[in-house]
């Protein structure tokens, strides 16, 4: 359990060993849970925190899984759900990852085609090359590391060789005021070994960008960058042994194009809330 009364404070104070629950593990992937308390919540996030605590989800996956970006690409990027993205691409896990407005923002790169164009704002990537995921700064692919069949851009990137940039630390310009805002945060990162990590927020979860950043930090992320959040994450695991789901919001009733505009156009978000890229990740079998 991590204390988080004076949010990263508390953390800092923490041992690197964070006692995390194991909920599902194979050879492919090791699923974990922390358990977040705040003493300065509400009464009603008090009353509801005993009965069902809050929590972040940490997924490792190995880094010999099978790694793509999903999209409805026949109908222009059309905005879909984890469902549909694991229907697509016939994969085990799927989470959002673009930032997109009515469309999706920035460079995406599925099976070698190109859709859209680098967002220079952006400060990371996502990216598969030569079947590795690698996730981080922008800086991380100066140089060429392969042939690149999947990307996506990010926003921001935390982390470079298991060091926190200066403006997460110091929560100074370029860090931005509703980066300090608790609210549902994914972020990406790999591991020294290669493996690909997601800290994720789950039954109210919410966390800072510092905190997530620190979480992942301690769990021995190396290169880490945020994606999508807020009331837009949405992530889904399936497996013959095991299923995990979470939406921040509906992602599957429907009330129309007109409604679904209509909260584009207020809230900048979907609703249903969908995005129009996923990260997908299949297990591939071992042969006996």
């Amino acid at each position: 359990m991590i204390q988080t009364s004076d949010g990263i404070k508390e953390l800092h104070k923490t041992k690197n060993e964070m006692v995390l629950n194991e909920m599902f593990r194979n050879e492919n992937t090791n699923i974990q849970s922390i358990e977040i308390k705040r003493k300065n919540e509400s009464l009603i996030h008090t009353i509801e925190n005993f009965f069902n605590p809050n929590k972040v989800i940490i997924i490792e996956f190995n880094s010999k899984n099978h790694y793509s970006l999903t999209a409805d690409i026949k109908n222009d990027l059309a905005s879909i759900n984890t469902s549909q993205a694991l229907k697509l691409s016939k994969s085990n896990f799927a989470i959002n990852t673009n930032f997109y407005g009515e469309s999706a923002i920035g460079e995406i790169i599925i099976d070698k085609k190109r859709f859209g164009k680098t967002n220079n704002n952006a400060s990371g990537f996502f990216k598969v090359i030569d079947g590795k995921p690698i996730v981080g700064a922008k800086s991380l692919f100066n140089v060429n590391l392969g042939t690149v069949s999947y990307s996506c851009q990010a926003f921001p990137s935390v982390m470079k060789n298991g060091i926190l940039f200066n403006y997460i630390n110091s929560e100074k310009s370029p860090y931005k005021k509703s980066w300090k805002r608790k609210t549902y945060r994914n972020l990406m990162g790999t591991l020294k070994n290669g493996n690909f990590i997601c800290v994720l927020s789950y039954n109210g979860g919410l966390l800072s960008v510092k905190e997530i950043a620190t979480i992942a930090k301690k769990y021995g992320v190396t290169n880490a960058s945020l994606f999508d959040g807020g009331a837009a994450l949405q992530y889904e695991y399936n497996s013959k042994d095991f299923y995990l789901r979470f939406s921040a919001l509906n992602n599957v009733f429907d009330f129309g194009k007109m409604i679904d505009k209509k909260f584009i156009t207020l809230g900048n978000s979907h609703f249903p809330t969908k995005s129009p890229v996923f990260l997908t990740i299949k297990h591939l079998t071992t042969k006996k």
